[in-house]
């Protein structure tokens, strides 16, 4: 999850040092105003290697991925699809950072500032990198209910 890296500076167990180490100069050219709000605002998640990460992978709203790896809005696909019954699965396409608060509008700032920086920048390595665009950042709120079935035991 480099990307995340790079907008709070953070990393997980696997990677992203250089990331981390190019926000945390940018912090102290005065790039980024200061103090890093992200260390007590991100809290990282295990991956399936049970690696602690700072962003994960997450489902897109609105787009599907037809399993054959093309990715489209959901309108598309059900129109393409026609009277056929096609199935179709989440397209991954947006990367989630999990918070243990809500982040001020000066965190959203530098994330914002930073993801699009990162975009136009491209992923890739060396000169295989590509650029792409962010089409929008959205906060969501996950709750876990918990309720008790068994009554006393």
């Amino acid at each position: 999850m480099r990307a995340v890296v790079h907008c709070t500076g953070l990393f997980g167990d696997t990677h992203g040092e250089e990331e981390a180490k190019d926000f945390l100069d940018a912090l102290a050219e005065g790039e980024i105003p200061g103090p890093n709000p992200f260390p007590n605002l991100v809290r990282k998640v295990l991956n399936d290697h049970e690696c602690a990460e700072v962003g994960q992978i997450w489902p897109t709203p609105g787009r599907v991925n037809d399993g054959m790896g093309r990715h489209m809005d959901t309108a598309e696909f059900e129109a393409l699809a026609g009277k056929k019954r096609r199935q179709s699965f989440p397209a991954y396409e947006s990367v989630a950072i999990r918070l243990q608060a809500r982040p001020s509008p000066e965190a959203v700032g530098i994330e914002k500032t930073r993801a699009e920086a990162y975009a136009a920048r491209g992923a890739g390595f060396g000169a295989h990198r590509v650029p792409f665009r962010i089409l929008g950042l959205r906060l969501v709120e996950r709750t876990t209910v918990v309720t008790d079935v068994s009554g006393p035991l």
